[in-house]
């Protein structure tokens, strides 16, 4: 059993255990030694959005996304409109619980229960309503949802100790029997919920780890003796009005593409030719960048990372004010770095973070900065691992890697 393997399997176990906290410690392991670990990246973002972390569970889909194309983790993604406005609910209960509006605080907690989002703090409120309507029964059975997940959880072991003083639960509370059904509940939570690949690791046992490429690649060529030039008479271009009239009309962008490039600036067109161009141009300039993006995702999708490259660096040339830009920088770092180029990606992801350092991509920048620089100039890998730990304390990216960088 590899390492990673062996660290996920230690994080399910604590789950099943109801020791969240060290379920997403282990978690945090399982990243840092391989970033792309499917059955890791989904637990933990399940477990965050258990406890009501949703800005950190967001950042964990989103990297399963971009690393494993992840069905589950875009469906969250999808449905995180729903679950901030069950955070409003979750806000306006506690403010009535506060004015002792309980019936209406249990609406809005009812509302909140629709999904699994925060599910320990609003099952530990409602037991706060049950106690105050009398409903003891009910809270009970409230709080003992909260510690088959977290038995740590500080409030539910307070709750529970004032049932027991008012005697509607007797005796000490006992996890030994409170956690017997617990692996039926995961399996329900797992199924329920959607979330993750931990059936299919059950099953087959396997985890694939990615490598990551950290240094470039250089090919040595052998020296060969110059070759006789072969003097050939060179033919004249002509420009193909009807050539690209027809690229334009049908929307060939890469034939587009080519004619702009090579005939863009050119003063000898006749002034039919030029505006055709020019017309082209624009088309480069708008519906072309969305084109070739998309394109470079579907071809990065199938691990073509060289053939995204083309297309990326398309997109990039006529980009700048289109709204795809951002990705567009961040994911030609990525096509670099992923055939080897290392140079490459760097000059990409710092283009990007001097663009768009508010970007969704930034903490991935950062940490990418950090760690393919610390074989190269570990001055600059400290710059960008403090940089990614000040701006972003609770990043699934702030893990062992960059304190190793940060101790150096």
């Amino acid at each position: 059993m590899d390492k990673t393997k062996r660290i996920y399997k230690k994080a399910l176990q604590n789950f099943e255990n109801g020791y969240i906290d060290k379920a997403i410690e282990l978690c945090d392991e399982c990243i840092s030694a391989d970033i792309s670990s499917n059955s890791a990246l989904d637990l933990k973002a399940m477990l965050c959005y258990f406890k009501g972390n949703l800005n950190e569970a967001k950042t964990v889909w989103k990297l399963n996304v971009e690393a494993n194309d992840d069905i589950s983790a875009k469906r969250y993604l999808n449905d995180v409109a729903a679950d901030e406005e069950r955070l409003n609910y979750y806000v306006r209960a506690l403010k009535c619980i506060k004015k002792m509006e309980i019936k209406e605080a249990l609406k809005l907690l009812e509302n909140c229960s629709k999904s699994s989002y925060n599910c320990i703090n609003v099952y530990n409120y409602k037991a706060v309503c049950y106690i105050k309507q009398g409903r003891y029964k009910k809270a009970e059975e409230s709080i003992e949802k909260v510690l088959k997940i977290d038995r740590n959880n500080e409030k539910a072991l307070s709750i529970k100790k004032e049932l027991i003083d008012l005697g509607v639960i007797k005796g000490k509370i006992s996890f030994k029997k409170m956690y017997k059904p617990l692996a039926a509940l995961v399996v329900i939570l797992l199924i329920a919920f959607g979330g993750f690949e931990i059936k299919n690791y059950l099953k087959t046992n396997k985890v694939e780890p990615k490598k990551v490429a950290t240094k470039k690649v250089i090919k040595k060529e052998s020296v060969k003796k110059p070759e006789k030039k072969i003097e050939v008479p060179v033919k004249e271009e002509v420009f193909n009005t009807s050539e690209l009239q027809g690229a334009v009309d049908n929307k060939n962008f890469d034939k587009i593409y080519e004619y702009v490039e090579k005939w863009q600036g050119n003063n000898s067109l006749k002034v039919n030719d030029k505006i055709l161009l020019s017309k082209a141009t624009d088309m480069l300039l708008n519906e072309g960048v969305e084109y070739f993006y998309k394109s470079a995702t579907d071809l990065i999708k199938s691990k073509n990372y060289e053939g995204a490259k083309i297309n990326l660096l398309k997109a990039y040339k006529y980009g700048e004010k289109n709204y795809l830009y951002a990705d567009i920088i961040y994911f030609t770092g990525e096509t670099y770095k992923n055939t080897n180029d290392v140079e490459g990606a760097m000059n990409y992801y710092k283009l990007y973070d001097q663009k768009f350092e508010k970007g969704s991509y930034e903490e991935t920048v950062l940490y990418n900065l950090a760690i393919l620089n610390k074989d190269v100039n570990i001055e600059d890998a400290k710059k960008y691992a403090e940089k990614l730990s000040d701006n972003y304390p609770k990043s699934i990216y702030n893990n062992s890697n960059i304190t190793n960088i940060l101790n150096k």
